[in-house]
């Protein structure tokens, strides 16, 4: 038996119709659902954002304060820190003056008797004895090698030597070497060789008393010592007062003999370099 569809397609067409709408219906619900649901769940996001930037801005706040407060107490200290600066730089200078007369010592000829030393801060004048010229000689031959201490040496004093314009007791020539410098250790021209060997060259005519020779000498210092001023950048040139900030330590004016330390006139072999302090024990074999 064969079946006939006698039925017009158009009925068919309706149901596929039908078929799509619904099926499209459903799928924009679907996605307008997941619209709705990822925007909820970005509004749970954006709010929580938002809760943590108050929350920053809440923290920048009370930092801010705290940078403020920290500031004003920073403020409030810096005279007392600038006062406390001042003292540290006070204690410092303090301790400079020991450790260049212990230098001093260190060149000073154990023969030699200093009755006097004073320094302002740029120089050392120092008031010396001396029983003989000998002595004499080796005293300043040390002090034109203590290179790390002084720039420049100049004696006076000296019996029989021709002063500079006629006047004994005037300011000797000081240490020019031909390198530059004005002091280049101990092989260097020294003014006060030439003033010691003239005086030896009297000496021996019975040029000067047997008493002893008294004389001066003042020393350039490489590296001045500069007194701390509160509140600002140290002054050169101005020293106070002995044992006030400017001014060296007081020296005593009673006579006292230096510490048992020598150098050699020259170089000879086992010899400090130029720049050493001498070895102790006196002046070597040959002196």
């Amino acid at each position: 038996m064969i079946k006939i569809n006698l039925l017009p397609r158009i009925i068919d067409q309706k149901r596929l119709v039908r078929n799509t709408a619904i099926l499209m219906g459903v799928i924009l619900i679907l996605i307008v659902g997941a619209g709705i649901g990822y925007a909820v769940k970005l509004q749970a996001k954006v709010e929580e954002m938002e809760k943590l930037a108050a929350e920053t801005e809440a923290w920048k706040a009370r930092v801010e304060n705290i940078q403020k407060q920290a500031q004003e107490v920073r403020n409030q200290i810096q005279p007392i820190k600038q006062k406390l600066d001042f003292i540290n730089q006070v204690l410092e200078y303090n301790l400079e003056f020991p450790k260049l007369y212990e230098e001093i010592a260190k060149w000073t000829y154990e023969k030699i008797q200093l009755r006097g030393l004073q320094c302002d801060g740029q120089q050392v004048v120092m008031q010396a004895y001396a029983k003989t010229l000998d002595d004499l000689g080796r005293y300043l031959l040390n002090m034109y090698r203590a290179v790390d201490l002084f720039s420049e040496v100049t004696i006076s004093g000296i019996p029989g030597y021709k002063q500079a314009a006629g006047q004994a007791g005037s300011a000797m020539p000081t240490v020019q070497p031909a390198g530059g410098s004005q002091i280049g250790g101990s092989m260097a021209p020294l003014a006060g060789i030439q003033a010691i060997q003239a005086g030896v060259q009297r000496a021996e005519s019975g040029a000067y008393a047997p008493t002893g020779i008294t004389f001066t000498v003042t020393c350039k210092l490489k590296k001045p010592i500069v007194a701390p001023q509160f509140g600002g950048a140290a002054q050169t040139g101005q020293p106070g007062a002995p044992g006030a900030p400017g001014g060296g330590p007081m020296m005593p004016a009673e006579p006292m003999t230096a510490e048992p330390m020598a150098g050699p006139m020259g170089a000879p072999p086992g010899s400090p370099p130029p720049g050493a302090p001498p070895a102790a024990g006196g002046p070597p074999a040959g002196m």
